[in-house]
């Protein structure tokens, strides 16, 4: 049932995201708006996934996703309520950003509550995939309902899933963790130590990787829009990149090479920088989908590499705090995409900010390597 609230809930978050920012680009916006829409949207949600993330831990998963869900449902009412007021529009989707950021951490605490080793792994790989078709539902299905009934048909659909999410979460009991604490705590203690330093490293590398990402849901629609792009063409270009995610995923799960190995993370990296130059130079929908597709696989192995290393260093009981960390970062390497490509789109044209992503993440990966050579590899020396 969890599976199917967290599908759920990113059909809802980027129908919501897609139709918005669409609206906002063919409206022929700056690029700084579009860009500071965005950032202001996910500095909300980080804020509130490590709010959440806590709270989780000290009130209850389920009580914290549902508290949650309801914010949603208000917030996408209000943004369905004034789409032909700008400003009031802005501020209920800004609200929105902060109430999605309360589910995330309650979910993936939840999912990993009691499991370790193989069980958890599988675990987090069914929620990758149900939150990555969330987002292949809510690109694909909003161009596609965005092309036909504007900004109001994607935004009914999202409140109508937000819904029957609400209810799946009335149906689900939380188990309790008073009978699982003990055995977690054991097993964690012994080797959290790598995980932990891998976490931060993972961290550092998901910043880049949803800088990078911010561009293309919050910037380049602005870029797809002058190309001439129609709207559902233009989701389903960003679909299909996830669904190269959830390939990536399905293989880490599956192969353990790539686990406390540096190298195999900067490799992936690299890819994502490669693929951002491309971007800036792209001028077809046929470029832009295969770049799109390849850079995914950066951010499919920085997403669950990330999420396993900081819920394995973790206990149940700090699973939710783990959790939300770990989402905050996501959200803000998304904030500091949408704002500072953004600024840089609106100085020196639409195409530079997928540049400025690539020199981030160069930037961040020899931060890594310095990490990873100071505390990560004298560690094991």
């Amino acid at each position: 049932m969890l599976y199917t609230v967290t599908w759920l809930t990113d059909f809802a978050a980027f129908l919501l995201i897609f139709s918005v920012q669409r609206q906002v680009a063919e409206a022929n916006s700056d690029p700084l708006l579009l860009g500071a829409l965005g950032a202001v949207f996910s500095l909300a949600s980080a804020v509130s996934n490590a709010l959440g993330g806590r709270g989780s831990d000290r009130f209850g998963k389920r009580r914290m996703a549902l508290c949650g869900t309801i914010a949603v449902l208000a917030s996408l009412a209000s943004v369905l309520a004034f789409s032909s007021h700008r400003t009031v529009l802005f501020l209920a989707y800004i609200t929105s950003g902060a109430a999605l950021g309360t589910i995330y951490p309650s979910l993936i605490a939840w999912i990993g509550q009691g499991r370790t080793d193989r069980q958890e792994s599988l675990a987090y790989l069914r929620f990758c995939i149900s939150w990555n078709l969330g987002l292949v539902c809510g690109q694909w299905v909003g161009g596609w309902f965005y092309g036909y009934w504007g900004i109001t048909g994607p935004l009914y659909l999202a409140m109508a899933l937000t819904v029957i999410s609400f209810t799946c979460l009335l149906l689900t009991k939380e188990p309790q963790l008073k009978h699982l604490e003990c055995k977690t705590n054991l097993e964690t203690v012994s080797h959290n130590q790598p995980a932990r330093q891998f976490a931060r490293l993972a961290w550092i590398a998901n910043f880049g990787g949803t800088f990078s990402g911010s561009i293309l849901f919050f910037l380049a629609p602005h870029v797809i829009v002058d190309l001439g792009i129609p709207a559902g063409r233009h989701g389903l270009m960003l679909a299909a990149g996830r669904l190269v995610v959830i390939g990536t995923i399905f293989l880490m799960h599956k192969r353990s090479f790539w686990r406390y190995r540096f190298g195999i993370s900067a490799s992936a990296q690299i890819l994502g920088i490669f693929c951002l130059v491309g971007l800036s130079m792209a001028t077809s929908w046929i470029a832009f989908a295969i770049l799109i597709a390849l850079m995914s696989v950066m951010q499919g192995f920085n997403y669950f590499a990330s999420l396993t290393y900081s819920t394995t260093a973790s206990s149940d009981s700090q699973k939710g705090a783990a959790s939300g960390w770990n989402e905050a970062t996501l959200a803000m390497g998304l904030s500091g995409g949408a704002l500072f490509g953004g600024l840089i789109g609106h100085s020196l044209g639409n195409h530079t900010p997928f540049l400025l992503a690539a020199g981030v993440i160069g930037l961040l990966l020899f931060f890594q390597l310095i990490h990873y050579q100071t505390s990560v590899r004298s560690r094991q020396t």
